[in-house]
């Protein structure tokens, strides 16, 4: 007798057709493999590609029993959490009743829970779509400025950098490297500034600016002479040290995590304070099959060097 389908299978494929049913027209599914808490990346399209992608989970079920508050607490287990939390992109967890042919959607944040991912029935995919669109922007908006912010020690590195280029032959020419690291110093002030709530357009001389006055000084406009590179530096010096203050400033105040654990330490050290941040990582929920997961997603693009997942089995052996 051939092996029979259980049920369960059948409701999660439903569920992933049901879902597909219910996003906007033109919006693209992509179904994911592996079986690793994502079940599909959904592109946002209006008439093109926008490049606006999230990923997400889709849970099926026969029905759905809302509790007396109209929500459902859908199991999703702390490995899946953690992997989501490694993810760069917003996280949709979809619950799908089947009989009733309706989605709903909760945007996932951390800390990871173990009792279960609370979604609310006001949250139907099929009258609150714009919602899910708009929490998508926001998450994405959001996301930006933190790592802009997250940044800043980089960027106080190679400002401390590019100080030390200073002082040589006003008419030697600039090289391509030093040229993109001071640009890239440059815009990502203008960037930072503008996270910070910090002036921009009425504080920085636009780049194009510096570009035109070293070929009225230098009379080329195919070399950036290190005349015009001093002046770039001595001029940044004042509105540099004003937004990398404000950036420790504002990174201090911000609750410890993972991911903003060497920006606090790099603000601690800003502001002379002897104090440094670990953040332990609780990983030992996450099955060897996800390491090996992540083992053969290396070795597809050569970039295997050692193997997690064997050396998870072998810590696990010796406990």
């Amino acid at each position: 007798m051939p092996p029979r389908r259980p049920p369960q299978h059948e409701i999660a494929d439903r569920a992933i057709v049901i879902l597909k049913s219910l996003l906007p027209r033109g919006w693209v599914a992509r179904e994911q493999g592996g079986d690793y808490g994502i079940d599909l990346e959904i592109e946002i399209a209006q008439g093109c590609v926008t490049g606006l992608i999230f990923k997400a989970q889709v849970k099926g079920h026969g029905s759905i029993t809302w509790s007396r508050d109209d929500s459902y607490c859908q199991s999703v287990s702390p490995a899946s959490q953690e992997y989501w939390h490694g993810i760069p992109l917003p996280v949709i967890l979809f619950v799908v009743d089947v009989a009733e042919e309706e989605a709903y959607w909760m945007l996932w944040a951390p800390p990871v829970t173990e009792s279960g991912l609370y979604v609310h029935r006001s949250n139907a995919l099929s009258s609150r779509i714009g919602l899910l669109q708009e929490s998508i922007h926001n998450w994405l908006r959001r996301r930006g400025a933190q790592a802009v912010l997250h940044a800043a020690p980089i960027l106080a590195a190679t400002w401390g950098m590019a100080n030390e280029k200073t002082g040589r032959d006003c008419f030697l020419p600039v090289s391509d490297d030093e040229l993109l690291e001071i640009q890239w110093i440059y815009a990502q002030t203008a960037t930072l500034r503008e996270v910070l709530g910090l002036p921009r357009s009425d504080t920085l001389i636009p780049w194009a600016v510096w570009c035109a006055r070293s070929q009225v000084t230098f009379g080329t406009g195919e070399s950036f002479y290190y005349g015009n590179y001093d002046e770039i530096v001595a001029y940044l010096a004042p509105i540099m040290s004003e937004t990398l203050r404000q950036a420790a400033a504002r990174l201090r105040e911000e609750e410890l995590t993972r991911d903003n654990c060497s920006a606090k330490n790099w603000a601690n050290r800003y502001f002379d304070e002897n104090v440094t941040y670990s953040v332990s990582e609780e990983l030992g929920s996450v099955p060897e099959e996800f390491w090996d997961w992540i083992d053969s997603k290396l070795q597809d693009v050569g970039a295997l060097k050692c193997r997690a997942g064997a050396v998870v089995r072998r810590r696990s052996g010796e406990q």
